[in-house]
């Protein structure tokens, strides 16, 4: 009975630090939890035996071997050669995967409580981690409407449990360095070939280096694949030479259900990659984010500011062209270069095979909106601060047309002034009169949070110390 109520004493207070030393990690979920976008999250698949697929591939890395698996499926006899190669480039995870089963066979003849109680509660982390990364509520509630459960993005649990397997992993390699195990590999060398041994070893050793080091392009980059790669490059290297920074937005049209195969696959993420070619600014060009402005920015399933394409007004598509500071906007399904085109809101500016660029007409960007007009000079412009110059002729409410986070602190000449969110989801801020500085800050530090976790992995390390010092003189 103490023995029991010590091992379960124990495993609170593994928790208890766990949580204590990422405290300043997960507060900022906790704090942010009532604002964000609820919905967001997705599991493993619609069906049980999709979840159970994708939660073996994910977790043991074998999506290189898909290809061999569609080949083995098919009763090509490429199956072989993809089999091969796809083993051989991802050696070093499937080296990982077998020491990991080994170490969990293994730990259950530890004899060392000490040891016994890590690999022990490892295996229940990995377990509860596999269980959430399937996101199973997500079949019992498909409509998302559990809270909390439903913003969780499951399969990252998964990538998350396979530090359980590399604890395993490790523990397996730790009982081969053993005594016995070091004799049971001298005598399978004496007993084989020195020339076949050491052209497996080669093998393996060559396997994890290119493996680590240069795995085949086809597993890390899929653009150059499609065809709409060449155009895209040129659409970007447009925008780039032709268009100023930091002064307007560009919407960006979601491939996600927009577009079709073989051009691009329908979820890829290409618009997303934008921001990173061309250094401009982007909307709508990802989908399922945990932000409440989600809502206004989705472009996917032929959607537009939170309406069909089919269904927003001339009036609503300039409205929120204006509040979001866009003035050029990326079409590439036919709907919505059509509903631009007849808006008569737009110009043409430059047309690709399957791009269409266009400049919304009669609009002067501006990130800062008032009833009364005011004089803004924007100074910096990066992701956590932005700065403005200001002449305002009188108070004045005003919406800066920046996504609202509870992170942004705003500040006039360095004293802070009080923001909210409004119904587009943007600051909102009264501005004084005068001539000053503006100054928006994004800061998501909690200094609190960041000295409890700091002193706690303190605190246990000194106590993991002490005890082996104590041991030590016993």
């Amino acid at each position: 009975m103490k023995n029991t109520k010590q091992v379960i004493l124990s495993y609170l207070l593994i928790i208890l630090t766990s949580f204590l030393i990422s405290l300043f990690y997960t507060y900022n979920f906790i704090s942010t939890g009532s604002w964000l976008n609820p919905g967001s999250g997705w599991g493993l698949g619609k069906t049980f035996s999709e979840i159970v697929t994708n939660l073996v591939g994910i977790f043991f890395s074998l999506k290189p071997h898909q290809q061999a698996l569609n080949y083995f499926l098919q009763f090509n006899p490429l199956f072989f050669k993809e089999l091969i190669l796809s083993i051989f480039s991802n050696l070093p995870m499937l080296l990982i995967n077998l020491f990991g089963i080994l170490g969990i066979i293994w730990a259950r003849k530890e004899e060392n409580k000490t040891i016994m109680l890590l690999l022990n509660f490892t295996l229940i982390y990995t377990l509860i981690s596999l269980v959430i990364g399937t996101g199973f509520w997500f079949l019992l509630d498909p409509d998302k409407s559990i809270p909390f459960l439903n913003g969780i993005l499951a399969y990252r649990f998964v990538y998350y449990s396979r530090l359980g397997l590399f604890i395993f992993a490790a523990y397996s390699l730790y009982r081969l360095s053993g005594s016995e195990s070091k004799l049971r590999i001298i005598n399978l060398i004496k007993s084989k070939s020195k020339l076949i041994l050491a052209i497996i070893s080669m093998l393996i050793l060559s396997g994890l280096f290119l493996g680590v080091y240069s795995p085949p392009k086809d597993y890390t980059e899929t653009f150059g694949n499609r065809q709409i790669h060449q155009e895209t490059l040129e659409l970007w290297s447009w925008l780039k030479l032709n268009l100023p920074k930091d002064e307007f937005r560009i919407l960006n049209q979601n491939f996600f259900s927009n577009i079709n195969e073989p051009l691009a696959t329908r979820d890829s993420i290409l618009p997303a990659m934008a921001h990173y070619y061309t250094g401009l600014n982007y909307f709508g060009a990802w989908y399922t984010t945990v932000y409440p402005i989600e809502q206004q920015a989705q472009t996917a399933y032929s959607q537009l500011f939170g309406r069909k394409i089919s269904e927003i007004s001339n009036e609503e598509l300039k409205e929120n062209l204006e509040i979001y500071n866009i003035k050029y906007a990326i079409a590439i399904s036919p709907e919505l270069k059509s509903r631009l085109e007849s808006s008569g809101l737009f110009i043409k500016e430059q047309e690709f095979q399957n791009y269409i660029v266009y400049n919304l007409k009669d609009y002067q960007p501006s990130w800062i909106k008032t009833p009364k007009p005011i004089i803004s000079k924007l100074k910096k412009f990066t992701d956590q601060e932005i700065v403005f110059e200001i002449q305002n002729p009188t108070r004045q409410q005003a919406v800066l047309k920046f996504a609202y986070h509870p992170y942004w602190q705003a500040y006039i000449n360095e004293s802070e002034i009080q923001i909210a969110m409004n119904g587009y989801k943007l600051i909102e801020a009264e501005l004084p009169e005068g001539e000053y500085e503006l100054t928006l800050k994004y800061n998501p530090k909690n200094h609190p949070t960041i000295i409890i976790s700091l002193m706690s992995f303190i605190i246990i390390v000194l106590i993991i110390a002490s005890n082996k010092l104590f041991k030590r003189e016993a």
